[in-house]
Order: C-alpha cells, then sequence, then structure tokens
C-alpha cells in the first residue's frame, strides 16, 4: 500500500462514525458507505463487510429524512465564496420564515448539520439547521464580515454544547459522577480542586451558558453548580420547576 492510499482501518472507522451519526438518510448512508468501501480492494471490503453488516441492517436515520449530502457540498462553496444568500427557515415550532444570511460554517453536533451564518436580523451568529433550509437563492444584500469579527469554527468547538447560543462565561462545579465524561463534553474544563472525603471534583470550565445548563441538568444529583452565581440561581430555578412539575402530578 503506497503512502497516500487510505487504510482499512481508516475507512472502517469512518464507516461506524457515519452509521453512529445517524445523520444521513438511508440512501445517503448506503451511496457513502459503498463509496468508502470502493476505496480499498474487494478484499480488504469482503474483510470488512460482516463487521458493519449488523449495525447497517438496523441503521435508523434521524426522522427528518432530507437529502444532505449535496446541500453541505453546496453550502460550504458559498461560505468559500462568502455569499450571501436567502433562506425560507423553518423552525422547531413549524413556522417558515425568510432570512438573510452570511453562510460561515457547518457544523456537526447530536446528530444534525447546523450553518453558523451571520443573520441580518439579529446582527449576530445564529444556527441552522441545515435540514431545515426550504429553499436559498443568493441575495441582492451583501452582508460582510471584517477579519476581526470572523467566525471561528474550531475555537466555537471548545465552548458550544448542543448548538445552544447564549453567552460566554467561566463556570465551576462539583462533580461526583465519572470525572473523564465531565473533562470530554467541556474541552476547556480543568480540576481547580479534589475533595476526596466527597468523592467529587471541582471543574471549571468556559461554556455558553445554554448548552451548559442542559447537560448539567442532565447530570441531576451529580453535580452542584458554584459559580457564577447568577447561573447558580438560573439552574435552581429550572430544577424548582422540573420538582414542581413532579409535584403537581
Amino acid at each position: 500500500m503506497s503512502q497516500d492510499a487510505i487504510s482499512q482501518q481508516a475507512i472502517l472507522v469512518l464507516i461506524k462514525v457515519l452509521l453512529a451519526s445517524r445523520s444521513l438518510n438511508q440512501k445517503e448512508i448506503e451511496q457513502t458507505i459503498d463509496s468508502l468501501l470502493n476505496l480499498i480492494p474487494p478484499l480488504e471490503q469482503r474483510e470488512i463487510i460482516p463487521i458493519i453488516k449488523n449495525e447497517r441492517f438496523h441503521y435508523q436515520p434521524v426522522t427528518h429524512g432530507k437529502p444532505l449530502l449535496t446541500l453541505i457540498w453546496q453550502f460550504s462553496q458559498l461560505i468559500e465564496h462568502q455569499t450571501t444568500v436567502e433562506i425560507l427557515y423553518r423552525n422547531q415550532l413549524g413556522h417558515v420564515d425568510q432570512r438573510t444570511i452570511l453562510p460561515q460554517a457547518i457544523i456537526f453536533s447530536e446528530y444534525y448539520f447546523y450553518v453558523v451564518a451571520y443573520s441580518q436580523t439579529y446582527h449576530a451568529n445564529r444556527f441552522f439547521r441545515l435540514d431545515r433550509i426550504q429553499n436559498y437563492t443568493p441575495s441582492t444584500t451583501q452582508l460582510t464580515r471584517s477579519r476581526g469579527e470572523r467566525f471561528e469554527d474550531g475555537e466555537l468547538r471548545q465552548y458550544i454544547h448542543y448548538m445552544q447560543p447564549g453567552e460566554k462565561m467561566t463556570i465551576q462545579f462539583e462533580f461526583r459522577g465519572i470525572v473523564e465524561a465531565a473533562l470530554d463534553r467541556f474541552p476547556t474544563a480543568k480540576i481547580k480542586a479534589r475533595y476526596p472525603e466527597r468523592h467529587s471534583v471541582l471543574i471549571e470550565a468556559d461554556v455558553f451558558d445554554k448548552g451548559a445548563k442542559m447537560w448539567l441538568l442532565s447530570q441531576g444529583s451529580l453535580v452542584t453548580v458554584k459559580e457564577p452565581e447568577a447561573f447558580r440561581k438560573d439552574i435552581e430555578s429550572e430544577i424548582n420547576k422540573m420538582f414542581f412539575g413532579y409535584h403537581r402530578c
């Protein structure tokens, strides 16, 4: 095998990741897997096929069912050429309206592909699920961003979770669960203190508050938010609402 050839192991990993993502519809996942397998010799293909057979047979894509491969490529070209577009966008409530956006990056997170774009309406970056874009056309309006204002998708990955925007902040929380899970969830996280008597650690991380709030609440009694105080009170308020909902039942 030449140095430039893709390895059998790499093909297997890529297929496994794609299957786990559930992001492509049935037709596109089949096409993509077959295309990846065709990059390696038939003998190596025959070794991989039994490994992925069961997972491939039981593959269940997310519910929208929309073809995405072409759309991902088209929006990647719009980003490359810094093209402003008008989109018809269906929000989570099913309402469709027109937006003028400057696409800046495509991000995959939690089963979905998102277009991160500068919005003329909000004068800020917003996240648009790619499958919810009903139509798009080049805009007569040209939005521009200075070099200092341009979006850095690699940096965003360090702070955002569940593709939820919000206020960027530094938080501290005591964690009593599997520490590795918390550190992996927040790439900027570091352990500030250890409490052996309580079997816990104090973790500090730079985050966007809305996505961090979702994960912290999902950990139940394993986590206690310490700082900042306003964020702690927001978490307390949400917990009280949850308690009231259960108590009312």
